[in-house]
């Protein structure tokens, strides 16, 4: 039974040793200091602007990648067929035979034209370069015309696959992506076979063969 000091005072319970003890109180939470606060605020930004800079870095590395996969064709790969069509007019600034001069597609007309597009970076254009250089050679004299068009391709990168290459067929850089509208590009290298009248009549998308390219060459010389 409890004492009347006991009762009198509710907070106090008896202890099993036969002692009373206060109850304990809940500690008070220690209020932070303004130091603190500022630290918590700093690692806070730091943290989030990691996880910007991380963003960032994984959305170039996929732009990349897509690019990279929309202007590389593998080979046999199908593309939208332009046989029987006009050639679109291309305009085009020259790096060989007349460097810096702006010229056409249409001004080749009368001539059996090999169309190749291609960019500096592109793997499979390097590839096939020597086949046009070989090829130029042997029907050059036949009135046959080569021509490169670069696309997405800067004048120090065009110098320097023309250089590698020792391209000696017209080649040059066209800056407008109506071209790459005209002839439904889905990437590079792409070649077309143009005869005398300025008609397509043979295509290849994606890196050549040498066996494609004699086939078209011949069909265009019809």
């Amino acid at each position: 039974m409890a004492s009347p000091a006991e009762q009198a005072n509710p907070t106090q319970r008896e202890h099993p040793a036969g002692r009373a003890q206060p109850e304990r109180q809940p500690t008070p939470p220690t209020p932070q200091t303004p130091q603190r606060a500022r630290s918590l605020r700093v690692v806070g930004a730091i943290g989030a602007g990691l996880v910007v800079i991380l963003l960032a870095i994984l959305l170039l590395s996929r732009i990349s990648t897509a690019n990279t996969q929309a202007h590389s064709v593998p080979p046999g790969t199908m593309g939208i067929s332009l046989v029987g069509r006009t050639a679109p007019n291309i305009t085009f600034t020259a790096w060989t035979e007349h460097p810096g001069q702006q010229m056409t597609l249409a001004s080749l007309r009368g001539h059996p034209v090999v169309l190749n597009f291609w960019e500096g970076s592109c793997y499979p254009c390097q590839l096939e370069a020597p086949l046009f250089k070989q090829a130029n050679a042997a029907y050059q004299a036949r009135g046959v015309i080569f021509l490169g068009v670069a696309l997405y391709t800067t004048q120090a990168d065009g110098d320097a696959f023309i250089k590698q290459h020792d391209v000696t067929y017209l080649a040059g850089v066209t800056t407008t992506n109506q071209t790459v509208v005209d002839y439904s590009l889905i990437g590079v290298p792409d070649t077309y076979f143009i005869n005398s009248a300025g008609q397509i009549v043979d295509q290849n998308v994606g890196q050549i063969t040498q066996q494609k390219l004699t086939a078209g060459i011949q069909t265009a010389m019809k």
